[in-house]
């Protein structure tokens, strides 16, 4: 059994290129309609195309972006196992952690840690000392 997925290289490239330029648009006619002009909502569409925000189009297609390159990553080692290969396990690792990526990125994981960083100071700074 063979595992073929053929990518083109110039149209994908192009495709990821539109989107993130369709983005950038959404977001600083997003960013204008806020602050220049002080609509803070337009049926949902400021905050929702906002570059800064979490929960936001263009952190979901981050998140995306991520799962996809994790899928791709599986589809290597696979392919890889397939061809009799060692390297497998490592293209699996990788795959594992831009899945966790996309997660975090779509549940904003790493936000939560700053709430533990007070106290985490505390100790950092003791060991800094040795």
């Amino acid at each position: 059994m063979t595992n073929t997925l053929t990518l083109h290289a110039e149209k994908t490239t192009a495709l990821l290129l539109k989107i993130v330029a369709g983005l950038l648009v959404a977001g600083l006619i997003s960013n204008y309609l806020k602050y220049s002009l002080g609509y803070t909502s337009i049926m949902g569409l400021v905050p929702m195309f906002s570059l800064s925000g979490e929960f936001t189009v263009p952190s979901l297609f981050s998140t995306l972006i991520l799962w996809a390159s994790a899928a791709l990553l599986w589809f290597i080692a696979i392919s890889d196992k397939y061809a009799a290969h060692k390297n497998s396990f490592y293209w699996k690792v990788l795959s594992c952690v831009f899945l966790f990526l996309g997660l975090d990125e779509l549940l904003t994981i790493h936000e939560n840690f700053a709430r533990i960083e007070p106290f985490l100071s505390r100790y950092i700074h003791v060991f800094s000392k040795f």
